[in-house]
């Protein structure tokens, strides 16, 4: 619980950062965007705990946009591109298919990334681990197992 409140977390403040630095200027709803590539039963409660996070750091009202690819690989980067095209302020992604595609789509638009599956320096989102560079931001794990005979 404390990994997904610390996703969210950084997601915010992805989000208030730009917003505090426009001073007096009419507040906009800032927009999340979030493109799940299974089914929508299951990226329910993912969408959930990005609004969960999202109140208890920032009672503000935020906008998600939220797209579900329902487990079809082809409409991963068509989707990332329609959410983008709604000018989210942040990006959160959930996995490498996403993560990949949303990389290509914009340098621009912040990413946070969950990714439990890729290194990020080996896929080519991050120059290196220590100066990363560019958009994304967020936790990667890669789990390398080997077998022994």
């Amino acid at each position: 619980m404390r990994r997904r409140k610390f996703i969210v977390f950084l997601g915010v403040a992805a989000v208030v950062w730009p917003l505090a630095a426009h001073g007096q200027q009419t507040p906009e709803v800032p927009r999340v965007g979030f493109v799940y590539a299974g089914s929508k039963a299951a990226a329910a409660p993912r969408i959930e705990a990005i609004l969960s996070g999202l109140r208890d750091a920032a009672p503000a009202q935020v906008e998600i946009v939220a797209r579900t690819a329902e487990g079809d690989p082809a409409q991963v980067a068509p989707l990332v591109a329609e959410v983008i095209a709604k000018n989210v302020d942040v990006f959160i992604v959930n996995g490498p298919s996403v993560l990949h595609a949303a990389h290509l789509a914009t340098r621009t638009v912040p990413i946070v990334a969950l990714d439990l599956e890729t290194d990020p320096v080996a896929i080519g989102v991050a120059a290196s681990l220590t100066r990363p560079g560019g958009n994304i931001t967020g936790v990667f794990l890669d789990f390398q197992t080997s077998r022994r005979s």
